[in-house]
């Protein structure tokens, strides 16, 4: 096995084959740095798993036992693995069971769970497994020229730019994306913040409804696609706790397409949005959950497609989000780390029930921060003490299950990946030895955002208040539910039980 690096990104990669493209950024400037042996390969395996709890017992189990690695189904529809390059090391299955928390048995079951996360792809050491890519399929509609292509950033997209390409100041890093997806022909481009914010209008209004009923409580956040399909498969009995709030960016889709639309006089049946984020999972969902927004690209993909056009990031002129649905706010920046939800979340929850803003002393929860496996907080909220916990995988979720602990909060944030967004399937693949700090690194720039941000509420977003008073009329309303709300099936079937 050959040790390459590539001379454009800096990324290192090993394969046993000779390349000549790299396979993050594509470029051709890559050339072999050592050969790497057998006990190397055992040793690269070994690091990559040193903070995952081993089992001592197989939780997938394959149908030959002498297979390692997970199967891949052929209706899997976002993971593909070529086989050549697959050397049976068991690392993808090891990921699959310590990481990502899965167990079943292919005797039993029709077919492999997967639940989308990805994090099978950024494990795998001879890149076998690959997400599957549709950044092509757009770059041909931008340049048919027929139809109105919408980008929805992510944050987390230039939050990895900006560790990427060395961009201390993370608005340059974000100005810059914006300039690059103008460059490549998306005509508006707005940030699934905006989403974000509508999200968190419409949850923290589902919260005190249902805190004033007493009913389905705590409520678990509902913007992480893998965790959903994780609870309807292992635990549908919380379906009914979850919060029936569309994804963020499936809410920003239906502005778009229902408003933005009509205010700009398009022909909706013109309009493609185009999602791009960090996250692999939204491709599932998108099949499995006929999800609305025209496309779901990762920030790999988006880092090929900048190769292909030769664009240089750092020369790229900065641009600014279209107006209509272009305002964000510090909160729905937070949305992208573990945690951040919840917080952004109690913002507009203390404002309801409070009657005012937190204030600049209260407004930062730091016990909801941090790399714990369980966090959590207590928040005054008039009369009663509210208490949040924050979970960021599923082996921290299983902990909180145990003897109805999670009974004991009002609000559960729930992250399958850990960090949150800014460390989904979709990501740039860092070095490994850095993974983590650079994961660090990323989570102190987010809450620098929001600390920096005019306005740090997501109940204070201009635009979206303009889109309530004329077209909304409140969160929670009828059309609010029509738009908005979704509901959750009992998917255990899948694991092939009677």
């Amino acid at each position: 096995m050959k040790k390459y690096i590539c001379d454009n990104c800096k990324y290192n990669f090993d394969v046993d084959e000779i390349v000549l493209n790299c396979p993050k950024c594509g470029s051709e400037r890559v050339h072999v740095v050592s050969e790497i042996t057998k006990n190397e390969i055992d040793a690269i395996i070994d690091s990559v798993l040193e903070e995952v709890i081993e089992t001592n017992k197989s939780k997938i189990i394959n149908k030959n036992e002498n297979d390692k690695f997970i199967q891949i189904s052929d209706e899997n529809y976002i993971i593909e693995k070529n086989g050549e390059k697959c050397i049976n090391c068991g690392q993808c299955k090891k990921v699959c069971e310590s990481i990502a928390n899965l167990s079943y048995d292919l005797n039993k079951c029709k077919n492999p769970i997967c639940t989308g996360c990805g994090q099978c792809v950024l494990n795998c050491p001879t890149k076998a497994l690959t997400i599957k890519k549709e950044y092509r399929e757009v770059k041909q509609i931008m340049d048919e020229n027929e139809k109105i292509v919408v980008a929805i950033l992510s944050p987390a997209v230039f939050f990895s730019y900006a560790e990427l390409y060395n961009i201390e100041d993370i608005k340059i890093a974000e100005k810059k994306t914006i300039g690059i997806l103008r460059k490549l022909g998306f005509d508006y481009v707005f940030s699934s913040s905006f989403g974000s914010d509508l999200l968190v209008l419409e949850e923290a209004t589902e919260f005190i409804e249902r805190l004033s009923k007493r009913e389905k409580m705590p409520l678990f956040t509902s913007s992480c696609p893998s965790w959903i399909k994780y609870a309807e498969i292992y635990h549908p009995e919380l379906l009914n706790n979850i919060s029936t709030c569309k994804l963020p960016i499936e809410m920003e889709n239906e502005i778009i397409k229902k408003y933005f639309s009509d205010k700009k006089g398009f022909d909706v049946n013109r309009i493609i949005t185009v999602s791009i984020s960090n996250c692999s999972a939204y491709k599932l969902s998108k099949k499995e959950n006929n999800l609305k927004t025209d496309y779901y690209l990762t920030t790999n993909e988006l880092s090929l497609l900048i190769s292909d056009e030769e664009i240089d990031f750092k020369t790229i002129e900065n641009s600014d989000y279209d107006n209509i649905i272009g305002e964000t706010s510090g909160s729905g920046y937070m949305l992208s780390v573990s945690g951040g939800h919840s917080e952004a979340l109690i913002r507009t929850i203390y404002r309801i029930i409070n009657k005012r803003d937190l204030s600049k002393n209260e407004i930062d929860i730091y016990e909801l921060r941090g790399n714990e496996d369980i966090r959590e907080a207590t928040i005054k909220m008039g009369n009663f003490q509210m208490k949040i916990a924050v979970v960021s995988d599923m082996l921290s979720l299983e902990k909180l299950l145990e003897n109805d602990l999670y009974k004991h909060y009002h609000l559960i944030d729930v992250s399958y990946c850990k960090g949150g967004c800014i460390n989904g399937g979709g990501q740039v693949i860092y070095d490994h030895k850095d993974h983590n700090r650079l994961i660090q690194n990323i989570n102190e720039k987010v809450y620098n955002l929001d600390k920096n941000s005019q306005n740090r509420f997501s109940y204070n977003n201009k635009e979206l208040k303009e889109i309530y008073k004329k077209f909304l009329i409140n969160p929670n309303s009828e059309r609010s539910k029509d738009l908005f709300y979704t509901n959750y099936k009992n998917k255990s079937i899948l694991l092939g039980k009677e």
